[in-house]
């Protein structure tokens, strides 16, 4: 373990969580995570209320072919194209991938026109918004809010797949939770691109979405989808 820092989870936590396959009811929500020069798969993971599922792990760096498998992936689980339920890390090439989720989805989803608002993707290394003196940042808060829904009966489908989640270690910043940075584990020869993804279902808060449009960067408008 790297100095000064302690384990999140710990492999009797992780044991009681891995399961076979058990039904996954509820609305289904999409962690997506592009390789980068930190993490060596793109990678796609499927969480409901009760279960966590790796759909796609791929050595890929083409954000075109990702955008792709995200929309088909969330046809296939039926799972919206909205901020609430989709999760992109947009750090490197995340907001190119954004772009082209809206682009390859533009018919298949049916949404009224500028219904919602939203972002692109989520940037994990801004201060939590909701912060209750826990968390560094919002990467430190998802991964927080993933330990205690494994605590809270939280099941992970297929053990081998998220025996990564180990390797997630925190140390004490200012008082709060900060979490091993990707860096360093990947000089260990650790990739965390499906704790990663995981994590990313966890990041975000539910908040309304009808932003004040003189709030709104046309940027940030998928106006057609609504993600």
């Amino acid at each position: 373990m790297n100095k000064g820092y302690h384990p999140l989870f710990n492999e009797k936590l992780l044991n009681e969580s891995y399961s076979e396959r058990i039904p996954m009811y509820g609305d289904g929500m999409l962690g997506v995570i592009l390789a980068d020069t930190r993490r060596t798969h793109s990678t796609i993971v499927l969480r409901t209320k009760e279960a966590a599922e790796l759909l796609y792990y791929e050595a890929m760096t083409d954000a075109d072919i990702v955008a792709r498998k995200v929309v088909e992936l969330a046809l296939k689980y039926d799972v919206p194209l909205s901020d609430q339920n989709i999760f992109i890390d947009n750090s490197v090439g995340g907001v190119e991938l954004c772009k082209l989720v809206r682009k390859y989805a533009e018919g298949k989803f049916i949404l009224d026109k500028y219904e919602n608002y939203q972002r692109y993707g989520i940037d994990v290394s801004h201060r939590y918004m909701y912060n209750d003196g826990h968390y560094d940042d919002i990467y430190a808060s998802g991964f927080g809010k993933l330990k205690k829904w494994l605590e809270g009966g939280g099941k992970l489908l297929n053990r081998l797949r998220f025996d990564n989640l180990i390797y997630v270690t925190w140390k004490e910043h200012d008082g709060k939770m900060q979490i091993i940075d990707k860096e360093t584990l990947r000089d260990d020869g650790i990739d965390v691109s499906i704790p990663d993804a995981l994590c990313m279902t966890f990041v975000w808060e539910k908040r309304c979405n009808n932003y004040p449009i003189e709030e709104v960067d046309e940027e940030m408008l998928y106006p057609e989808i609504g993600i």
